[in-house]
């Protein structure tokens, strides 16, 4: 993979994300009546965001589906990839679907925007790249073999804290950090502007409470990105949130002046946002949305 110097993007190695296999003549159907997106979308794009939700509608695992050759890709947090997989084996029953997990044959990466914008990379023998479809100012993600090492002339190292950065900005929560497994629903996590829930693909697990929250549009609480002045101290994690002495949520995450935080809807209207010493400004999901 080469292009000029001056277009070199960013790359992270996504050291704590792991690889699923699914193969076998059932895969697409297989797959399609379990997660939020449609599967068969993968007939035209490389790759889909989506969830597998509990019967009662909330998030139990989120990740990336991508199709292969003669297969699909499962690409998740490394710390759920064992029980993802015994949920997927679960579900298998009698159907034609092989699923493993691919270990270290494979290294996952995350190749960040450029300042002059994200041209696609050029692909090597062995590298399979997709645009990120949460949001394309992601910039693409890339699965190489475990030998394969970025080329110096289009890639200059980044850390993965650069790509949290990033995440942050585009209020796209993280797996680990920003989402509570059992606890959350996918619209309070705003997963419809991430392009992981389609409506109109049938059945899946979760589906009835998934479209009545969104056909009703009432959600009580959802996740917000904040800027907090000054920037909450290392360890904020859980830490309340209050509006005029009232409590109204709690923060996910935080980097530096950045804050993921589950609050009450409604708390984007008011002022006087507080964590600890901080005060903090709600950003706009709206204005961070794909283009």
């Amino acid at each position: 993979m080469s292009r000029p110097a001056t277009e070199k993007m960013r790359i992270v190695a996504l050291d704590d994300r792991a690889l699923l296999r699914l193969g076998g003549a059932d895969r697409v159907d297989f797959l399609q009546g379990l997660v939020s997106n449609d599967v068969k979308r993968l007939e035209k794009e490389p790759a889909i965001y989506a969830a597998l939700l509990s019967p009662q509608g909330k998030l139990l695992f989120d990740f990336f589906v991508i199709a292969a050759a003669g297969h699909l890709l499962i690409d998740c947090p490394a710390s759920q990839s064992a029980d993802l997989m015994r949920r997927l084996l679960m579900y298998r029953l009698r159907a034609a679907v092989d699923i493993d997990a691919v270990g270290d044959q494979a290294r996952l990466y995350a190749a960040l925007p450029t300042a002059g914008g994200t041209p696609p990379p050029t692909p090597d023998d062995g590298v399979l790249a997709y645009r990120d479809p949460r949001d394309r100012r992601m910039g693409w993600r890339l699965i190489a073999g475990e030998a394969w090492q970025p080329d110096g002339n289009s890639f200059r190292p980044a850390t993965i804290a650069d790509y949290r950065a990033v995440q942050m900005a585009l209020a796209i929560p993280d797996s680990t950090g920003d989402l509570r497994p059992g606890k959350d629903f996918p619209a309070e996590c705003n997963f419809e502007r991430l392009n992981a829930v389609d409506f109109d693909k049938g059945c899946f697990i979760g589906q009835e409470l998934t479209a009545r929250i969104h056909y009703r549009g009432k959600l009580k609480k959802r996740l917000i990105d904040l800027r907090a002045t000054p920037p909450l101290p290392a360890g904020s994690t859980d830490m309340a949130i209050t509006l005029n002495g009232r409590e109204v949520g709690h923060i996910r995450s935080a980097r530096g002046s950045l804050a993921m935080a589950m609050c009450r809807v409604g708390v984007l209207e008011g002022s006087g946002l507080r964590a600890g010493d901080s005060q903090l400004s709600p950003l706009s999901n709206e204005d961070t949305a794909d283009e």
